[in-house]
């Protein structure tokens, strides 16, 4: 029978102090270039999520004009807030909360994001009226135009509308 010899046994079993500190470097270093790289990146996922959300919050609006016949708009009340208006009585009038059983009153945009340009023609008031949804599903132009822009402050992103009812973000 052989003999083991210990000495060997102890220094081939285990991690020596500096391979598991090289180890624990490589991973705080891994890390660190994670975090930094998602931090940069917040600011377009939260453009990204927002323009979605401002894009179904419009089909949505589009939507319910058809389903409910009356005529429904976009007012933005500043560069981070907007909301519905509803035709009733021969005016736009504010989707009160009776009304709104659907979500459509005020709306703020996520922190950080705004629309670019002001929509108005002329002036830059607010509040300024984009789209018109129509009964038909076609919509009005309103005075901003066919498209809204939203930004971070670096990207944006662009909302477009036809005529003929197609809400995209190209």
């Amino acid at each position: 029978m052989k003999c083991i010899d210990l000495k060997k046994l102890k220094k081939a079993v285990g991690f020596s102090l500096v391979e598991l500190m090289v180890v624990l470097v490589i991973i705080i270093i891994g890390t660190s270039i994670a975090v930094v790289t998602f931090q940069n990146r917040a600011p377009y996922y939260r453009l990204k999520g927002s323009t979605r959300e401002v894009l179904q919050l419009m089909q949505l609006a589009q939507s319910t004009a058809i389903r409910k016949n009356t005529l429904l708009r976009i007012a933005l009340t500043s560069n981070t807030n907007f909301h519905f208006q509803q035709f009733t009585s021969g005016a736009f009038a504010d989707i009160t909360d009776e009304t709104n059983r659907l979500g459509l009153s005020t709306i703020g945009l996520a922190n950080g994001i705004r629309f670019t340009v002001n929509p108005c023609a002329s002036g830059n008031t607010y509040p300024c009226f984009t789209p018109v949804f129509r009964t038909d599903g076609t919509i009005n132009a309103g005075s901003g135009g066919t498209s809204l822009d939203l930004t971070n402050g670096k990207d944006t992103k662009r909302i477009q509308w036809t005529i003929g009812g197609g809400i995209r973000v190209p």
